[in-house]
């Protein structure tokens, strides 16, 4: 089992996504590209278990990815569209 514990970092299906200055990782003990890496986790999680669902329910269930315009799609794996 696994937990993480998002304060710092904030939620992933929020999609924001801040670099921490380092005053910011000093006082959290946390740095960017541990929150992005944390977020990737999330995510990847999230798809495999979309994978699943989509796999016994049908397509109709898959939520919609953005492969052209993602917000930080090396951590959000085109969940998170720019508007």
């Amino acid at each position: 089992t696994m937990t993480a514990h998002y304060t710092a970092c904030g939620k992933p299906w929020q999609c924001k996504f801040r670099e921490l200055d380092p005053e910011e990782e000093a006082n959290f003990n946390i740095n960017s590209t541990t929150c992005g890496l944390l977020h990737r986790a999330f995510n990847k999680i999230r798809e495999d278990l979309e994978d699943k669902i989509v796999g016994v329910l049908g397509p109709k269930y898959r939520a919609e990815k953005s492969t052209t315009r993602a917000f930080h799609p090396e951590y959000f794996l085109g969940y998170c569209g720019l508007n």
